[in-house]
């Protein structure tokens, strides 16, 4: 196997980091009319003279914080190839530099911040069914039925042990026993990732709030196939470990294709997404379209929303793309819990099995 392959996983961890980089340099502008970084001004301020240097503040920070996080990266890649495989880590300390970053640059802006009475008015439509309706979200877990039923029949045919894990140079560095929780344990760990994604789409459409007009209607729209495009893709890696799993001698190869296809996929979702949300954000002429019509004060930091008054369990962010959950109700942690904990569990199951 050609070794220039083995620089694809960390090449694209550089990549990811250009790419959240870029995401966050968009997002003060994407957030809807009367908001700016989570708290609620006058509709004319996001234009004025003091917001423009707000915004420069943050955009200079975030630049600055990816270009030394990609130095960082670029040194990682001259190192041993051990080190180069984790620059995807790099997004860590990024989302760290970030959050910090956007506390400074929302500090600037509370000064500025403006009382709004009144809710949002909601008459438009809610959605009635999840993107693909129920055929399209099968599809990952008919997948994964798939990939199971396939590795379970080969299982009288290997060998007294399978690679498990290949490492940075492809080749096998650990092996099991053909075990049925071996075979098994990728199809039913994918299965339980995406019924926990399923179900938080499901929350997001029966449990939030309905949307107040067309362009918010597509942007949750928008969402909801996103964590359809996320199940396909977990169906996808599954179906390729299982490969790699099966055919030893082709492993290598399987490998790569394993980290080249998802990630490029991944990183192809993400760039759709930004350019599609990019084009839904809403008239800020529209009536009743300030704020979001919730209070500041239910805003921790503007980026967690608490609100023990508010049945709804789902609410849209007011930095950033996407929704996040009302932390006052229980609802929302019995949610939690079973979407983190089932693949957990999962997980414990095979350890003990295995």
């Amino acid at each position: 196997m050609d070794s220039s392959w083995t620089l694809w996983l960390p090449a694209t961890g550089l990549l990811w980091v250009v790419l959240l980089g870029w995401c966050l340099w968009l997002l003060p502008r994407w957030s809807r009319p009367g908001l700016f970084f989570a708290v609620s001004v006058a509709e004319d301020f996001p234009e004025g003279p003091t917001a423009r240097a707000i915004l420069s503040f943050y955009r200079r920070w975030t630049v600055g914080a990816t270009a030394a996080l990609l130095a960082v990266g670029v040194l990682a890649l001259s190192g041993p190839g051990e080190l180069a495989v984790w620059t995807h880590l790099l997004l860590l300390p990024q989302l760290a530099a970030f959050t910090w970053i956007y506390l400074r640059t929302r500090h600037r802006v509370l000064p500025h911040a403006a009382k709004r009475e009144g809710a949002e008015t909601r008459t438009w439509q809610p959605l009635r069914r999840l993107p693909g309706g129920w055929l399209g979200q099968a599809g990952p877990f008919v997948l994964l039925a798939a990939a199971g039923a396939w590795m379970a029949a080969r299982r009288d045919g290997l060998p007294g042990e399978i690679p498990v894990h290949y490492g940075p140079d492809l080749a096998a560095d650990a092996w099991a026993t053909p075990s049925w929780a071996i075979l098994l344990g990728p199809a039913l760990l994918g299965a339980a990732t995406c019924a926990g994604v399923q179900l938080m789409a499901w929350g997001m459409l029966r449990w939030g709030r309905a949307p107040a007009g067309p362009r918010q209607a597509e942007r949750l729209e928008l969402m909801l196939e996103t964590l359809l495009a996320v199940n396909y893709l977990v169906a996808l890696v599954v179906v390729a470990v299982g490969a790699a799993m099966l055919r030893p001698a082709e492993g290598p190869l399987l490998v790569v294709l394993l980290m080249v296809v998802p990630e490029a996929l991944a990183l192809a979702l993400l760039v759709w997404l930004l350019v599609r949300f990019r084009r839904l954000r809403p008239a800020s002429t529209a009536a009743g379209a300030l704020g979001d019509g919730t209070d500041d004060r239910y805003w921790k930091a503007g980026l967690v929303y608490y609100n023990p008054d508010d049945p709804t369990i789902f609410i849209e962010k007011r930095f950033g793309i996407g929704y996040t959950m009302n932390m006052a109700r229980p609802a929302t942690w019995w949610l939690l819990g079973a979407v983190i904990g089932l693949p957990l569990l999962v997980a414990l199951l095979l350890g003990l099995l295995g």
